[in-house]
């Protein structure tokens, strides 16, 4: 199972990346 915060870390390095453009 996920944690809320393993989810909201994930996320924000997906932004990350996708602000990085990749």
């Amino acid at each position: 199972m996920r944690s809320a915060t393993f989810d909201s870390q994930l996320n924000a390095f997906h932004k990350n990346c996708t602000v990085k453009g990749g």
